[in-house]
């Protein structure tokens, strides 16, 4: 029987695991086929050229990629990254067994506090869930809570990030 050393200290973290390594395989197997048969839509013109310099057969704004990229692109992607928040502190790190909690996105409609009516969200709701989310201490992320219907659709993820942003500090 080993022996541990004194004052050893181990943390062990429960893993749920919702698919076998069997199933993670196929999931990912068919991904690459996804990508390469069918590709993504993409926008950008520089991302078109980027993909194209890269090996990707680009078609129009269709996209195809080969499978051995996206296998070269995960053996070269970092294991690790790290987070900072508005204030340049390093406070997430991205690794393999780490969880981090933050709100939800996107929401259409919200409650109003006035009134307890239900409206399409405006971008003063993203900011007043930003201030609330800041000052929570177990969430780590702040995420736009909420589509800001009262600005221009064309940009509004930019405002709900002006919004985000001027209203917390987290990243």
């Amino acid at each position: 029987m080993e022996r541990l050393p004194a004052n050893y200290d181990e943390q062990v973290t429960p893993a749920l695991r919702w698919l076998t390594r069997a199933q993670v395989e196929r999931v990912h197997g068919a991904s690459l086929e996804v990508l390469e048969r069918t590709g993504v839509e993409v926008q950008n013109d520089e991302a078109l050229r980027l993909s194209k310099d890269a090996g990707c057969l680009v078609d129009g704004r269709r996209v195809r990629i080969p499978g051995w990229l996206v296998e070269e692109c995960l053996r070269l992607a970092p294991k690790r990254i790290v987070v900072a928040d508005r204030l340049g502190r390093r406070v997430m790190p991205l690794e393999k067994n780490r969880v981090y909690y933050g709100t939800g996105s996107d929401l259409p409609f919200t409650i109003d506090t006035a009134d307890g009516e239900r409206r399409t969200s405006r971008k003063e709701d993203v900011a007043a869930a930003a201030r609330v989310m800041d000052n929570l201490p177990n969430y780590d992320f702040v995420m736009s809570y909420a589509i800001a219907a009262d600005t221009d659709p064309a940009v509004s993820d930019l405002h709900q990030f002006e919004a985000m942003t001027a209203n917390s500090a987290k990243p």
